[in-house]
């Protein structure tokens, strides 16, 4: 198969390194790898765009994981220190709290 394609020589040279290509015939030649090159950089950008978006869902998610356990943590101590409070308090102040409740004075 043949094709013909007429082009400046100034959009040629613009493209194509001298050097990479001295005849017109090799000039387009580098050009359509050049272009086949750019096409694989593109795909690569794609897939570090998908997998970067799939790492901030996964950092999004770990920092869910991290609040949910934070406050996870809070609760229990709370609920630590309540039962020491209890085990410490006296028959008449843990009659007190059965009977009115518990104040955040006490």
């Amino acid at each position: 198969m043949r094709t013909t394609v007429t082009v400046t020589d100034d959009a040629l040279v613009a493209h194509v390194d001298a050097r990479d290509a001295s005849t017109d015939a090799g000039r387009v030649r580098a050009c359509i790898e050049r272009s086949q090159d750019l096409e694989e950089c593109r795909e690569r950008v794609a897939d570090l765009e998908q997998q970067a978006e799939r790492l901030e869902r996964e950092k999004r998610l770990i920092l869910e994981q991290r609040e949910e356990h934070s406050q996870l943590v809070a609760a229990v101590e709370q609920q630590r220190t309540l039962e020491q409070e209890r085990a410490q308090a006296g028959l008449a102040t843990r009659a007190k709290w059965w009977l009115f409740g518990r104040d955040e004075d006490d």
